[in-house]
């Protein structure tokens, strides 16, 4: 009778193969727990720690009661079914090169319990390692924050699908973390955080530095949005970016160092090729009263609000906007497409040192409304008044003045002739007097691009 037997090769006596029936691996066994492995290797020979899948049941488990640190000495490799189980308190770390499946769960944490990969150990983790599964109806905020908190820099790197993040935010702290999906339209982080922030890059104590957000979705789930419902918020950073991210469903699709309470000195946030769906109050909030911001840089984003709100009947729309004192900022190449008419750029006159170019659809026109009692003007004459209040006008902006009357053949002229200071001027070119009477002027003034 014929028989097929599967036998296992591995290349050498190098390879270890750790005993799944050892109480605690990081504990002195029968000399096959981790702990035993690593104590008789060393750290200077060169040796594979194999946690194997015995094929009995779907999981082998291999049980940590002790934290354990296993040394760049070692590549570890953990064959499909096989189990890191991970006690409260207990911290396995894992220095050497690590091999898993990425799309099936090797870690099991219970309370505090963590696993923690040195820099050369891995090049990206993988959600799914914790348990997180891309399947609409798994809530996996916990496993992609285990991921984040895993690594020391790397790439938590995201598989197609749609990942529920249920109510609970994403946390990147730290240095050279990068969360990254499949592409744009192809991840999906969809929750509902019930008013606070989708993904939280850096916190009011920790900093987050050289980190990214790349190359997928983050979506409210559908339904009326809360005033505090937000897509990113940025506090505390340094040199990080948001690139080719779609954000939905959101009041205010970034909010970077503006959150009462967070006191932040930040520089250098860069929020590149992103695409805003349903934004219905701000796109970008940036800085709110004693923050200490400087560095961003705003390009090539789109905005399209067709059908903002997701039911809210909210009407204000900022491109962007501060109730801080940003400095250094950069808006470039950026196109808005809202559904009535063009967004604004709120409380410019805060900003120091802004920079606006190539943006269509984005306005940061001044507005203000003025009563004026003309007196009579006799022909070839003119009358003049001018506002010192229009704040935010300076030299070598373009003004416009409209009057609510027929202004009977007189010429209407306007200009910014000092800083927050525009004139208008009545000119009569006729053969007589002309009599206006008291009436609404409308002054607008186009920002020159800077």
């Amino acid at each position: 009778m014929a028989q097929t037997v599967t036998i296992k090769m591995y290349k050498d006596s190098n390879y270890y193969f750790v005993n799944s029936a050892e109480a605690d691996q990081g504990a002195a066994g029968a000399g096959l727990s981790v702990k035993d492995i690593v104590d008789a290797v060393g750290s200077t020979k060169n040796a594979t720690i194999v946690f194997g899948h015995s094929g009995a049941g779907n999981t082998t488990t291999y049980s940590f009661g002790t934290s354990e640190t296993i040394t760049t000495n070692f590549d570890v490799i953990v064959e499909a079914g096989a189990r890191l189980a991970i006690a409260t308190g207990v911290t396995l770390t894992i220095n050497g090169p690590f091999q898993a499946n990425k799309r099936l769960k090797c870690i099991a944490l219970t309370g505090t319990g963590v696993v923690s990969f040195g820099e050369e150990s891995v090049s990206e983790v993988y959600p799914e390692w914790w348990g997180g599964v891309a399947d609409r109806s798994t809530v996996v905020s916990t496993y992609i924050n285990n991921a984040l908190d895993a690594i020391t820099r790397g790439i938590v790197k995201l598989a197609p699908g749609v990942y529920d993040t249920g109510t609970s935010q994403i946390d990147i702290t730290g240095t050279g973390k990068h969360l990254i999906g499949s592409g744009m339209d192809a991840t999906f982080l969809e929750g509902d955080i019930g008013g606070g922030f989708q993904v939280f890059i850096g916190s009011d104590d920790v900093t987050a530095q050289g980190c990214s957000v790349r190359d997928l979705t983050i979506s409210r789930t559908a339904g009326v949005l809360n005033v505090n419902d937000h897509g990113i918020y940025a506090v505390n950073f340094l040199h990080c970016f948001v690139k080719n991210v779609k954000l939905r469903r959101h009041y205010n699709a970034f909010l970077i160092g503006s959150e009462a309470g967070f006191s932040d000195a930040s520089f250098g946030f860069k929020a590149i090729g992103c695409y805003l769906e349903e934004i219905s109050n701000v796109a970008f909030y940036i800085g709110d009263a004693g923050d200490t911001l400087s560095g961003i840089v705003i390009d090539g984003n789109i905005i399209g609000n067709a059908g903002k709100g997701g039911g809210n009947t909210l009407t204000v729309d900022y491109f962007l906007y501060t109730a801080g004192t940003p400095d250094s900022v950069v808006v470039i190449n950026n196109v808005a497409m809202y559904a009535a008419g063009t967004a604004e750029i709120g409380n410019r006159t805060s900003f120091t040192n802004l920079v606006i170019k190539n943006n269509v659809g984005i306005s940061s026109d001044i507005f203000a409304t003025k009563t004026y009692d003309a007196p009579s003007i006799a022909a070839a004459s003119y009358a003049a008044v001018s506002w010192n209040d229009i704040t935010g006008a300076a030299l070598g902006d373009i003004a416009i003045a409209a009057l609510e009357v027929d202004v009977a053949n007189l010429v209407v002229d306007a200009r910014v002739i000092a800083a927050d200071t525009v004139e208008m001027t009545l000119n009569n070119n006729t053969v007589g007097a002309i009599d206006l009477a008291s009436t609404t002027v409308n002054v607008r003034v186009i920002k020159a691009e800077v």
